[in-house]
C-alpha cells in the first residue's frame, strides 16, 4: 500500500489542476500585455499584421454568461466544511503527509538554491 494517505492524493489533483489554470490565465495575460506593449524599431510605416484564426483550443462562447444565486443553506455548508476542515487536521496520517510534502518541498527548494 501507498505510504501517502488517500486523503493527500485526492487533495493533490484539483490542487494541481487550480495551479495549472492560473499558470496559463497568467501566461495569456502576460502575452497580451507584451503585444500591447512592444515597440518594433523601422515598423512605424508598416501596417499592422492581421490577425490570424484562432488556435483550435481557444475557447468558444456559445451561452451567455449565467449567475446562480447562493443556496438558501450556505451557513450550513460552511459550518460542515469547518468540520471537515477539522476532521482532515485531527487526522494523523493527513498531517504526516503534509508535513512530508513540505519538508519535500523545503528541500527541493534548498536543492536549487
Amino acid at each position: 500500500m501507498s505510504s501517502v494517505p488517500w486523503t493527500v492524493r485526492a487533495l493533490a489533483a484539483p490542487a494541481f489542476l487550480l495551479l495549472a489554470c492560473a499558470g496559463a490565465c497568467a501566461s495569456d495575460r502576460d502575452e497580451h500585455e507584451a503585444a500591447e506593449t512592444s515597440v518594433r524599431v523601422g515598423a512605424e510605416g508598416q501596417d499592422t499584421p492581421a490577425q490570424g484564426a484562432p488556435p483550435p483550443y481557444a475557447r468558444k462562447r456559445t451561452a451567455p454568461v449565467t449567475v446562480v444565486a447562493p443556496p438558501a443553506n450556505l451557513e450550513e455548508i460552511k459550518r460542515q466544511s469547518r468540520a471537515f476542515i477539522e476532521q482532515l487536521k485531527a487526522n494523523p496520517q493527513f498531517r504526516n503527509g503534509l508535513e512530508e510534502g513540505v519538508r519535500r518541498a523545503r528541500e527541493k527548494g534548498a536543492a536549487t538554491q
